[in-house]
């Protein structure tokens, strides 16, 4: 008897824990598919990508921060990308393009709750870049990047007016190696030698050129020459593409600016590039007198003013007799 109520109670024991047990799996079951279904509504809530393609096409201001530094990207009057944070300077389309193109068409790979722990855990209270994007309709969105997850190549990152954390395929472009060398544009000439067709030199405020070189097929001829080298006309033609911007004068003082246009109205050459989208002018100045404010010494440097850019640019003197395109540039090799 004894041992018959003791089996039977092991057989209830034993029933009890199957319940218990199938009951958890259902529970767990539930909940899977709870989350999975609430993951997949969420996916489509949040689009396929955290920052639409509509803000990243009208982007007017980057502010970016690494751990190399901070960044402030803005597009001027004639809508050219400029440098205003650490200094003014043009920007590098090229790493703003970069920037832009990390984020666009972002797959999402899952999502996290927006919650204390899961900030911390994934390194967003303490982020790796920060980024705040602005339209030109004056929307803002600031981006946080945080965890880089080199296992299964995937970032965390965080985007304001979303409550979610989004995990997604690793942010490209190297985004938190950039420093103040990847945002400043040194060039003043805006231009690829494959894409001229034609470039006017002018002595001073001559009204006809000294030397016109201008492309044909894919040959160059010289108003000024008949016997010319394509490849020699490319190379003058690229050391002027070529020079460097010492600094860019922005400027509201009154007794700088007639400092400034004083040259400009006298200058030395001007020069005329024209391509197959646009016509910019260049006007060279002399070697300018010592400018103590912005620790320029006297006869060093020149100033060259751009018609598509809003600022001079002021240049070492070492570059100026490249403008001086003569024979020896452009004949034959002998």
């Amino acid at each position: 008897m004894n041992i018959t109520f003791r089996s039977t109670q092991n057989t209830i024991s034993t029933w009890l824990i199957l319940v218990f047990a199938l009951g958890i799996l259902v529970l767990l079951g539930y909940s899977e598919i709870f989350q999975n279904s609430l993951q997949k509504n969420n996916l489509q809530e949040f689009s396929a990508t955290p920052i639409s393609s509509d803000i990243l096409d009208n982007i007017k201001t980057i502010r970016f921060k690494n751990r190399l530094g901070k960044f402030t990207i803005t597009r001027d009057t004639k809508d050219n990308w400029m440098l205003v944070e650490p200094r003014k300077m043009p920007a590098r389309t090229k790493t703003i393009n970069k920037i832009l193109n990390a984020f666009r068409d972002l797959p999402i790979r899952t999502l996290h709750q927006y919650e204390p722990i899961n900030l911390q855990s994934f390194s967003l209270n303490n982020p790796i870049m920060n980024i705040d994007f602005f339209t030109k309709l004056d929307e803002q969105v600031n981006v946080r990047i945080g965890l880089v997850n080199p296992i299964n190549s995937t970032s965390y990152i965080a985007v304001s007016g979303k409550d979610v954390i989004f995990q997604t395929d690793i942010i490209k472009n190297n985004l938190e190696l950039m420093d103040l060398s990847d945002f400043i544009n040194s060039n003043i000439f805006s231009h690829d030698v494959a894409d001229i067709d034609k470039i006017d030199i002018y002595h001073a405020s001559q009204s006809t050129s000294y030397n016109t070189l201008e492309k044909l097929g894919n040959n160059w001829i010289s108003k000024r020459y008949k016997t010319i080298d394509n490849d020699r006309v490319a190379k003058a033609i690229e050391e002027i593409l070529d020079i460097k911007s010492h600094m860019i004068i922005d400027t509201k003082a009154e007794e700088l600016l007639n400092f400034i246009n004083n040259y400009l109205k006298t200058p030395r050459y001007r020069v005329v590039i024209k391509t197959k989208k646009k016509t910019v002018s260049y006007t060279i100045t002399q070697l300018i007198k010592s400018v103590p404010e912005l620790k320029l010494e006297k006869k060093q440097y020149f100033i060259v003013k751009s018609s598509e850019r809003q600022f001079p640019h002021v240049i070492d003197k070492k570059y100026l007799d490249r403008f001086l395109i003569q024979y020896d540039k452009l004949g034959p090799k002998k």
